[in-house]
């Protein structure tokens, strides 16, 4: 059975990117061009000084109060500008909560100045998004690293500082999407379950609410206080903002005080905050009911603000207890059989915040013997302490992360934001340090300290006799903790490396392996000497692989789970100890281990991946629990919209028949194949399919070239399976006109599918006329035919947009609409794809359309190449394509040839609208009754 998310459900668990816009006081913003001259002519009296400095980060502080970070880096060529508000939903009033949230999605409705955010952004090619949080609220883009394009991304954010609209007619047509956010939320019982915990722990903090805000305050909101709200709270001396990437410091600070440096703040200033969370006094509790088959139980207790010295010593804990395999929780619920899933984490905010553990309980299971289990473990260290090992093992892993974060500034720059929302952003710094000085000693005092009975928020409410107290101690102002920090020495310097494909090609070498397999290697500068690894391997034939998907979807799973020398713990330590990541995916007939490491560890490393896939031990507790945690999940999709949607529609462009290696089963049929299985049956699996003989390897990064292909021989030579390997071929489902509506009861949320088969490759002569159409149609959910009405104009659902799918090598193409919507709206919803769709068809792209989706794509397509992981993706892709980057220039020289004339006949040769079928999902028997 084929798995995955759509890009759908991936977009919206990124986050919250939106808003509106109205008249306040118009602030004027100078025009960069003008006043970077000026700035950059004047620069070395009028351009402020560096306050601090901390491993490659320089703070500067204008003179409205202004924080900017500067983290200039030649690793990628792309930039990122964020800007951070220390507002969220902590300072909401009674009566008022979900208003930074609602302002954060109106801050996208434009400005006098720029009225029209989301197309900008869009013909640029930005990756762009903003966050509520409950201490802060960040918007932030990603784009190519050009100046013009940092110009404009600062003047748009010093404009929307001050400039935005927040205007009543905006408010209204956001409304709906607002609540389609909260609707989609409530499909998630955990989530909710995480929420409903909150409230129950905090009496008077607004850590309590959510940060969606409760409805009825949401939709009855005064636009008068929420352009207060705005004024109050959108300031240069309350905002950071950080930019990271590839850019002049110079240039980039003159732009910085020609954008911002002449903002003013209001008179009035920011309200003070003074309410502080009594402790508390008795364990408490929550239960939510909803519909569904997995259960969930989980511990919430109070503990210290980030500043506080004890925060590392809890992130410490929350891995010896969460951490999967090693932690206490995974051996005494998961290996038991309890539960099919656990985890734990600890807050780190501003004000005292929660360490939260989490046990998810199998259909059938018993979730008050796991309760009992998972109190006793959190609860228990005084009987049970900590150990020596497991810090290390915690320090060891946290610190990888750390490592790992550095390489890639763009990370950074996001990363900063709750930093800075804790009180200052070397805090990130400070906090890596802190966990690097943690002992044994350290981990078990506050384990002690907070994870007690009186401190516990769980399920049920029970009075006490003798209430016992939990006192949260004061932490330390952040001023105080970073006043002359200097952080650590910095590695090796950024080198720049041109990413496009004429140079990528020229750098790019090519060899046949001596069993059959073929290696591309492409050695360049890449931050912290990274290096990253692909593997695929390919394998079966229609008959050899009949009725073994299940077997093939074990094995891949497990690989990592065990091996003829080291167990699952060793490796995962291991992997850690050499800075490693490492993942494994399949597919019909394919499998791909994919590796991140440096180039100090790769030999290494690459032995370790040479072990995982030549002599996997399969042990048995781990298929085990491999088959619980599946079933668990696949019966938990079974009441879930979005999976029951996607299901239907695929199946419904299946053409296979049952038992074909790549058909769509049912969820039921595949919980049954799953149950069935044996593992004897995997280990077979195993002796016969894999084998390097059909293998592409690719390897992007700083490596030893001259030394590479004998570490891959090594890793490979004499690697063969009995079965050989014969491309299946696809064939183009012939569907149309469907319309399948599933009920999904007690679901807040409805999703929206509609597809068209299409007989396409990426070689036909349409295929980049009709990449433009579909960019144009739906490429977006900000900015897009789709989105412009569905969203924009209609308000009717948060996420809406459309996907183009073509043949690598057979002609098996698909058009896809998706959204989401209240079930109430979803008639609405169809009846705009429909028509969309259809104008689309009929009146045919502007060459102003075209040109921005041009721009955008372009753009994006040369954003994707500076990531190593995707560009050793297109490689190996292009070793078993047989291309080279050569066909990639050809592709984006057919898109800038493209007219709005060749666009229009592709739509009208090849899309009847007529023929669209659709699969919906949701609660649609309640909108009836």
């Amino acid at each position: 059975m084929a798995s995955g998310k759509t890009w759908l459900a991936a977009a919206l668990a990124s986050g919250c990117a939106l808003s509106a816009l109205a008249a306040p006081l118009l602030i004027p913003v100078p025009t960069v061009a003008a006043e970077v001259r000026a700035a950059g002519a004047t620069a070395k009296t009028s351009l402020p000084a560096p306050v601090a400095n901390v491993e490659g980060i320089t703070e500067y502080r204008l003179a409205n109060g202004l924080r900017v970070l500067l983290f200039p880096s030649e690793a990628k060529s792309t930039i990122t500008v964020n800007v951070v508000y220390r507002v969220g939903s902590r300072m909401e009033s009674y009566g008022e909560t979900g208003m930074a949230h609602l302002l954060e999605h109106l801050m996208f409705k434009g400005t006098p100045t720029h009225q029209a955010i989301p197309q900008e952004t869009q013909k640029r090619g930005f990756q762009n998004n903003a966050t509520t949080a409950e201490d802060r609220t960040n918007y932030y883009e990603t784009f190519d690293a050009r100046q013009d394009y940092l110009d404009w991304a600062l003047a748009l954010e010093a404009d929307r500082m001050v400039n935005s609209f927040i205007a009543r007619k905006d408010l209204d047509s956001e409304m709906t999407v607002v609540r389609n956010e909260m609707e989609m939320r409530e499909n998630n019982p955990v989530g909710i379950l995480m929420e409903r915990m909150h409230s129950a722990a905090y009496l008077w903090h607004h850590y309590g609410h959510s940060t969606i805000g409760a409805r009825s305050d949401v939709e009855n909101v005064d636009i008068g206080h929420l352009q207060a709200f705005y004024h109050r709270y959108y300031r240069p001396d309350n905002a950071t903002l950080v930019i990271a990437g590839k850019f002049d410091p110079a240039k980039a600070l003159a732009s910085v005080r020609a954008t911002f440096g002449k903002l003013k703040n209001p008179a009035e200033a920011l309200p003070p905050e003074y309410t502080v969370e009594p402790a508390q006094d008795g364990e408490r509790s929550v239960t939510l009911r909803r519909v569904g088959d997995t259960g969930y139980e989980g511990l919430a207790y109070h503990i210290p603000a980030a500043t506080h010295p004890d925060s590392a010593a809890l992130s410490v804990l929350s891995f010896v207890l969460g951490s999967v395999p090693s932690g206490r929780l995974h051996k005494a619920l998961v290996e038991q059989k309890l539960a099919t899933a656990v985890s734990a984490s600890a807050e780190k905010r501003l004000d005292p915040g929660l360490a939260l553990v989490l046990a998810e309980v199998p259909k059938g299971g018993d979730a008050a013997k796991v309760l009992d289990v998972m109190t006793g473990i959190a609860e228990g260290v005084h009987d049970h302490p900590i150990t020596d090992e497991e810090v290390d093992r915690a320090k060891t892993r946290i610190m990888k992360n750390y490592d790992q974060l550095m390489d890639n500034p763009n990370g950074v720059a996001l990363t900063l934001t709750d930093s800075i929302a804790q009180g200052d952003w070397r805090l990130m710094f400070l906090g890596r340090d802190r966990i690097a000085a943690v002992t044994t000693a350290d981990v078990q005092r506050v384990a002690e300290t907070y994870f007690r009975q009186a401190n516990r928020t769980v399920g049920h409410y029970i009075p006490s006799a003798q209430p016992e107290r939990v006192d949260i101690p004061a932490a330390p102002a952040a001023a105080t903790l970073v006043q002359g920090y200097k952080g650590r020495e910095q590695g090796v310097a950024d080198t720049l490396f041109d990413s496009t494909p004429a140079n990528i090609e020229a750098h790019t070498q090519r060899l046949d392996l001596a069993d059959g397999g073929k290696l591309a290697m492409l050695a360049k500068p890449s931050r912290g000497q990274a290096v990253n690894l692909l593997i695929r391997l390919r394998y079966g034939d229609d008959a050899s692989l009949t009725g073994k998907d299940a077997p093939g979807e074990a094995v891949a799973n497990l690989l990592t789970k065990g091996t003829a020398k080291h167990s699952r713990q060793q490796i995962a330590d291991m992997l850690d100890k050499m800075k490693a990541s490492l993942g494994v995916s399949s597919g019909t007939q394919l499998v791909s281990v994919a590796v991140r490491t440096d180039r100090a560890h790769i030999a290494e490393v690459m032995g370790l991946v040479g072990e995982i896939l030549r002599e996997p031990a399969f042990p048995a507790d781990e298929f085990e629990q491999w088959r619980a945690a599946t079933i668990a999940d696949l019966e938990s999709s079974k009441t879930d919209p979005q999976a029951l949607a996607t299901s239907a529609f695929d199946r419904a462009f299946d053409t296979t028949q049952p038992d074909h290696p790549g058909h769509i089963d049912t969820i039921d049929d595949w919980i049954a194949k799953i149950r069935a299985l044996k593992l004897e049956d995997v280990k077979a699996f195993h002796r016969a399919f894999y084998g390097a003989r059909f293998a592409q390897v690719a390897v992007v990064g700083d490596f030893d070239a001259a030394a590479m292909p004998q570490l891959v021989q090594g890793v490979l030579g004499g690697f063969a399976a009995p079965q050989g390997f014969t491309r299946i071929p696809e064939t183009p489902a012939q569907i149309a006109g469907l319309d399948q509506v599933i009920e999904t009861p007690d679901k807040a949320n409805a999703i929206l599918l509609a597809g068209l088969p299409l007989a396409l490759n990426e070689d036909d002569a349409d295929y980049p006329a009709l990449l433009m159409a579909n960019r144009i149609l739906g490429g977006s959910t900000l900015h897009s035919r789709l989105g412009d009405r569905v969203r924009q104009k209609e308000g009717l659902s948060y996420g809406a947009g459309s996907a183009l799918s073509a043949g690598s090598i057979d002609k098996v193409g698909r058009l896809t609409l998706q959204a989401i919507a209240a079930p109430q709206n979803v008639a609405k919803v169809k009846t705009a794809f429909g028509e969309e769709l259809a104008r689309l068809v009929r009146d045919g792209v502007t060459d102003q359309e075209l040109a921005e989706a041009k721009s955008g794509f372009l753009d994006q397509v040369h954003m994707g190449r500076t990531d190593d992981g995707r560009l050793a993706g297109l490689l190996a892709s292009n070793l078993y394509l047989g291309r080279t980057m050569a066909w990639s220039t050809e592709m984006e020289a057919k898109v800038k040839a493209l007219t709005a004339a060749q666009v229009t006949a592709a739509l009208r040769a090849r899309i009847d609208p007529a023929k669209l079928s659709y699969f919906r999902a949701g609660d649609f028997a309640k909108v009836t009754n």
